[in-house]
């Protein structure tokens, strides 16, 4: 890994995570971007857009967390409910999406 990428330099400690079990279907496997001293450092370029790297991937939840508290950034709130509730989302246009999203997630 660069020196620059290094957590120590950029503040923030990027991982693959699980919660056993799941609290919610999207805790079953995500990306957790964890700041170290600062939540600040979520506002930081470098940080944005490895959030938005992950994001547009689209695989996997991203979340971001400090002092043991996290916040779910994508999917965001309207997908998510989409996700969630593909029958009854008022959000019908992201329908297919979620879908999709769900089986390649493994919730169908």
């Amino acid at each position: 890994m660069p020196d620059f990428l290094r957590p120590d330099q950029i503040g923030v400690i990027f991982s693959l995570d699980q919660h056993l079990p799941p609290r919610m279907p999207f805790e079953r496997l995500y990306i957790v971007a964890r700041a170290i001293s600062d939540p600040a450092v979520f506002d930081t370029a470098p940080i944005k857009a490895a959030l938005d790297m992950f994001i547009e991937e689209g695989s996997l939840p991203v979340w971001i967390s400090f002092d043991g508290r996290k916040s779910m950034i994508y999917p965001q709130p309207d997908f998510a409910d989409a996700i969630l509730n593909p029958e009854t989302t008022q959000w019908r246009e992201l329908e297919p999406k979620a879908r999709e999203w769900r089986k390649k997630y493994g919730l169908d």
